[in-house]
């Protein structure tokens, strides 16, 4: 765990993102998490690839689907709520290779901490948590998908 104190991570732009749906990756066990710009008029969008065990949980949480019995995220977002350590964002901040990097920023005795996790993780707690999700925006110009402002469009890049 690491406090946000890092000056060059906090004057970074965040642009907030939505989650938009998993859809498969050229097989079904190579899943792509879509995340899309949640107010631009020319909306952008960022694939990042997930494990399957991930994508079926957000899925599960953009459809409204309930397991029979809690699974690890849902584990995850009652036992920080239970402490009552707010999720207060998750941040998708940094590209490796093909790795994307990300983190979890909580807050614990009035102070914002940051948790190392992958993109998949951080998302999946945030649908749980009702966190905002953002990814830098020096990320997104580099990685993001434009698309025009329609809906359907929006569709069409995803499917292609």
């Amino acid at each position: 765990m690491t406090e946000n104190r890092s000056p060059s991570r906090k004057r970074r732009a965040l642009v907030e993102m939505t989650v938009v749906k998993v859809s498969p990756y050229l097989r079904a066990e190579k899943p792509l998490m879509w995340l899309c710009e949640k107010e631009a008029v020319e909306p952008r969008l960022l694939p990042i690839a997930v494990g399957e065990f991930e994508a079926a949980a957000i899925q599960m949480q953009l459809g409204g689907e309930r397991p029979l019995r809690p699974i690890s995220y849902d584990l995850f977002a009652s036992l920080l709520e239970e402490l009552t350590i707010p999720v207060r964002r998750v941040v998708i901040h940094s590209v490796q290779g093909q790795v994307f990097q990300a983190a979890a920023v909580i807050e614990r005795d009035g102070r914002l901490r940051e948790i190392d996790c992958r993109p998949s993780d951080a998302v999946a707690l945030a649908l749980r948590t009702d966190a905002p999700v953002y990814i830098t925006g020096e990320l997104l110009e580099l990685a993001s998908i434009s698309s025009a402002p329609d809906g359907a469009d929006l569709e069409r890049t995803m499917n292609r």
